[in-house]
Formats: C-alpha cells, structure tokens, sequence
C-alpha cells in the first residue's frame, strides 16, 4: 500500500493499515494522529512506502521529498568552515532525512516534517551539538503570518508617525539594555507596542507573547516566593507587595 500524500481525502487510506506492520515507531506516531485528527490538504509532504508480506514481515520504505531550493549561503554552511560540525554533507542530504522527522510547531501546534520549519541562524552556528540543522520554533506557515502582521503593524506605525527604527540610546522596556532595540507589536491587532533588545523579545516569544502565557510563568515562579500580586486600578500595572 502507498501513502504517498497525507491529505484529508486520503484519511481513509491512512485507516486500512495494519497497526501490527507499522513497527516504525515515527510512522505509526504521525499515522495514528492522521487517523485522530484530519488535515489541511496544505500538508503534503510524502510520508512513507508501507508493505505487508503474507508472512507478516513488514519493509517501511520513505519516499523521496520534493526537490529543496538550496540557497548559495545555506549551501556554504556545509562545505564552508561549519561544514565539519554538519551531520550531513550536503543541505540535499539533510533535507530527504528532514522529510521523516516531524515535530509541534510553537504557534499552530501542528505536526509537521522538519522540512516546513525554515532554518534558524539567530545563533552563531547553523547546527545544534548533533550536527542537525537549527530550526525555527515555528513552522513556515506561521512564520509568513507573523511577518505580515508585522509589515502591517510597521505601516500602522508610519501611519501615526512612529519610527520604526529605535532612536539612538533608547533602553529595553524589560531590562534596560540598549543593545539590539527591535520594534516590538503586539501580534493581535497588529499594532507598535515598544521598544525591546532581541533576547527580551526573542524570550516573550517563548512564552507565548502574550499575557497569559506570561501569566503562567509568574504563577509557576510563584509557588516558591508565594507573593501577592496587586494591580493599579488607574494604570492596570501589576506589582508584588
């Protein structure tokens, strides 16, 4: 039987397999959450070759991905001066193994091949202590989504005659710092919320970037110090006492 293309219309395909012959323990995760949940058409990343024999022997067979488009700067990360920290010896190589590979993006929560997630060059390595490509945290879809609400929340922004650009000196609203200041939106309506250093918005971006993701982390952080938590009814500002 060929599953070639996991799509909502072939849910049913996904169904007649055999759980006993799906002894490839990836294969069976991603199936089983076919057969739970239907997915868009838009995931059509080739999954597996599954074939039974009468003498119940089963051969699990990856079919080959679509072909990748390799940039110039994402090919010299394997033969250039990194290449020797790489796993794999070409971005070709790495992308057919990325094909099996799947896991939650951090906006949508779907399952996805490593191949939709777009790489991740905010450190100064391409590779992770493995040797596997860095990853963004989100898949591609939502990376496109969250680059629109930020074209939007820029043009918002020149609209009502902010910068976008943060002026000389300006400090964190966080920590402080005035090193690598962003245009920090707020994802939602999109609109300018402030000025941020990378690594304070990269980490409001870990916690969901929103008030109750943040809110979580206080209440974790909270069951140790055990501190009340008050808020100003004219500013709505939260402070401990």
């Amino acid at each position: 039987m060929i599953i070639d293309r996991i799509t909502a219309e072939k849910i049913e395909t996904c169904k007649s397999v055999p759980k006993e012959y799906l002894l490839n323990l990836m294969l069976a995760r991603q199936i089983t959450k076919i057969m739970a949940t239907p997915l868009s058409s838009s995931i059509i990343n080739p999954i597996a070759v599954a074939t039974a024999a009468a003498t119940s022997a089963v051969t699990v067979t990856f079919l080959p991905c679509n072909p990748p488009k390799i940039t110039e700067k994402e090919r010299s990360y394997y033969t250039g001066p990194y290449g020797a920290l790489a796993k794999f010896k070409s971005p070709e190589e790495e992308h057919e193994w990325s094909c099996r590979v799947f896991k939650n993006c951090s906006k949508c929560n779907k399952s996805l091949a490593l191949t939709n997630f777009n790489g991740n060059t905010a450190s100064s390595c391409p590779f992770d202590k493995q040797g596997y490509r860095l990853r963004r945290p989100e898949c591609s879809e939502c990376t496109k989504s969250a680059n629109k609400g930020k074209n939007e929340a820029t043009k918002k922004a020149k609209e009502l005659g902010i910068s976008t650009k943060a002026p000389e000196g300006t400090p964190c609203e966080l920590c402080g710092s005035t090193r690598g200041i962003v245009f920090d939106h707020d994802h939602e309506s999109p609109k300018f919320r402030g000025w941020l250093c990378d690594p304070c918005n990269r980490s409001m971006g870990v916690l969901g970037d929103n008030v109750d993701g943040l809110m979580r982390v206080l209440n974790y952080l909270n069951k140790n110090e055990k501190r009340k938590i008050v808020q100003n009814p004219d500013t709505l500002l939260l402070s401990f006492v």
